[in-house]
């Protein structure tokens, strides 16, 4: 049984490495079968190896290999997701990021059946490119399937205290845009207190609601002016009696 499958990791390895210049090797059928059906034999790097492979091939199969793809990931989404190898949680997510792009029905139907598991999964990962890659999905889900918006947002809002400050920043600036939130600031209050209000996250949202308000003073043409002409330093400060 190892030797058995030592030849497959031999196999996915080869296939991974000449996918990299040569994706359409996938559209042989026959390798193209026999890889799916790795998906659930093979765990860790080598399932890693084998999503790389298929999110190459996606980019230019016909859409009836799309679809099977995802029927594959659906039947067998339990045993992957507890699989918590970085290079199978990443490639994973950008293998479903690819089916949600490229192909709206079957994405929905992978969604239906795997996003409720990824904000428990990605969200407290302690690897930034995990979550980053985590954060990019739920942008797209956002943007695109008002279905799963709810599941998104909170994500999305979550993110606004990750530890790494280029994925914060990332997702400050995606709520701070024009297209998510008004420039007008009563407006924009309006739309913190409903639109961006998630109760599971209510203490990351209060925290950050708050910074997300002041950031249309940045467009005041006196956001840079100074207070004072003087610096404090210069400054006297006389005793205020108050009666």
């Amino acid at each position: 049984m190892n030797k058995q499958i030592e030849r497959h990791d031999i196999l996915v390895h080869v296939i991974e490495r000449l996918t990299r210049e040569f994706p359409a090797l996938l559209s042989e059928r026959r390798i193209f079968l026999k890889l799916l059906s790795f998906v659930n034999v093979l765990t860790g790097t080598m399932r890693g190896a084998i999503f790389k492979s298929l999110e190459r091939y996606l980019q230019i199969c016909p859409q009836v290999d799309l679809v099977e793809v995802s029927k594959s990931i659906q039947a067998d989404y339990d045993d992957i997701l507890a699989d918590i190898s970085d290079e199978n949680q990443q490639n994973f997510i950008l293998l479903v990021t690819s089916i949600v792009k490229l192909n709206k029905a079957s994405g929905t139907e992978l969604l239906t059946k795997v996003i409720p598991r990824l904000k428990p999964l990605f969200a407290g990962n302690k690897n930034d490119l995990s979550r980053a890659l985590f954060y990019d999905l739920m942008v797209y889900i956002y943007d695109n399937f008002d279905h799963f918006k709810p599941i998104a947002k909170s994500s999305l809002i979550h993110g606004l205290s990750d530890p790494s400050k280029e994925i914060k920043e990332k997702l400050i600036q995606y709520w701070n845009s024009t297209a998510r939130l008004s420039l007008d600031p009563f407006l924009r209050l309006e739309q913190l207190l409903s639109l961006l209000y998630d109760q599971d996250e209510e203490s990351v949202w209060l925290n950050n609601a708050i910074f997300l308000l002041l950031q249309v003073s940045q467009t005041s043409a006196d956001f840079t002016r100074k207070i004072f002409d003087e610096p404090l330093t210069n400054c006297r400060f006389d005793p205020l009696h108050i009666n």
